[in-house]
């Protein structure tokens, strides 16, 4: 199988975000986005899990690439059937598969949309290498001004704000993702709680991978994604 291990770095920047100033949250997705260089028009968007999967030769699964999320209940069901299909190969327990499915199907349809920039997570400090950039992956992809910027954010366990206890999505963007990045949103979302939660994870390293082999659908060697081990 191929490995897409190598190469994913979050790139330094700060979205100013004062609305959410005081609240502590965990990493969250990340996407490329190019918008209008006059106006700043946001155009499209790729979360970059989707764009290193297209970096190694590998466009997502074809399903993926055919999904909306119209019906959230019904996306949220499409994605527990695929992880369910993927338990063996993530070498978790029945319990751990739980948590994570709770998930997929809790955090679509408990979602808080938010309009106002999201700050960029900040942990690029753990990655080795440069992330794929869109525009040399997939050709024209965008005439405009690409960057790195927030789509989602999940409040850290020790949150005590009830206001804050939904993951935030910025819908302006999740709007322009595909229907692939919409899906490794979700999915992402999910690994991460679990994760940070039954595993201690302070980073998103195993999240971000996990979230690639999920979407590639190639699943031949095991990928460990349980608490045995930080990959």
């Amino acid at each position: 199988m191929k490995s897409f291990l190598a190469g994913l770095v979050i790139l330094t920047g700060i979205i100013s975000a004062r609305a959410f100033a005081g609240h502590e949250f965990g990493h969250g997705g990340t996407a490329w986005t190019c918008r209008d260089a006059s106006t700043g028009a946001l155009i499209r968007a790729e979360l970059i899990e989707v764009i290193e999967l297209y970096a190694s030769g590998q466009p997502p699964a074809q399903e993926l690439m055919r999904w909306s999320d119209r019906d959230a209940a019904a996306f949220a069901a499409r994605l527990d059937q695929k992880f369910s299909q993927a338990r063996s190969f993530f070498l978790i327990t029945s319990a751990q598969e739980s948590l994570i499915r709770d998930s997929i199907r809790s955090i679509p349809a408990g979602a808080k949309w938010v309009s106002a920039p999201l700050p960029l997570t900040d942990d690029w400090g753990v990655w080795g290498g440069q992330l794929a950039r869109p525009q040399d992956i997939l050709g024209a992809w965008c005439l405009g001004k690409v960057a790195l910027e927030q789509v989602a954010l999940d409040p850290l366990p020790e949150s005590t704000d009830r206001q804050f206890s939904a993951v935030l999505v910025n819908e302006p963007i999740y709007r322009a993702l595909s229907p692939a990045s919409q899906a490794a949103l979700w999915i992402h979302e999910a690994i991460y709680r679990y994760r940070r939660e039954a595993c201690g994870d302070n980073d998103s390293w195993t999240t971000r991978n996990a979230t690639i082999q999920m979407l590639s659908g190639d699943w031949i060697l095991p990928f460990d994604l349980s608490c045995r081990v930080a990959i």
